[in-house]
């Protein structure tokens, strides 16, 4: 799997930005709640920022769309980390399902 996901379209894009970090922790405050955790990978592709979150789900094709409603507010919480650290909303955030090799912009 390992394999396959590093030969993927979406990897490649990753590496061949040339910036990118991995485990990126991250802390900010919203309407007085405290968010912290670390998203899988974030990379600068032309002026902006992208996060990509990799899933490991074993999940069915026929199941995937419950899965990514699931994942949407770990998303949105990804996405306004980046706004309140950068002040830019990041480009893209893909959820990356592994098992299926489906990468998913929400």
């Amino acid at each position: 799997m390992v394999k396959e996901a590093l030969n993927s379209p979406l990897l490649q894009r990753v590496i061949k930005s040339g910036n990118y970090q991995k485990e990126v922790p991250f802390t900010f405050k919203n309407n007085g709640t405290i968010f912290e955790g670390v998203m899988d990978v974030v990379f600068k592709e032309g002026d902006g920022l992208v996060v990509l979150d990799f899933k490991t789900d074993l999940v069915k094709k026929d199941d995937l769309n419950s899965r990514i409603e699931h994942y949407k507010p770990q998303a949105q919480v990804y996405s306004d980390a980046i706004k309140s650290i950068f002040g830019v909303a990041p480009t893209e955030v893909i959820l990356f399902f592994l098992h299926l090799m489906e990468p998913i912009l929400t």
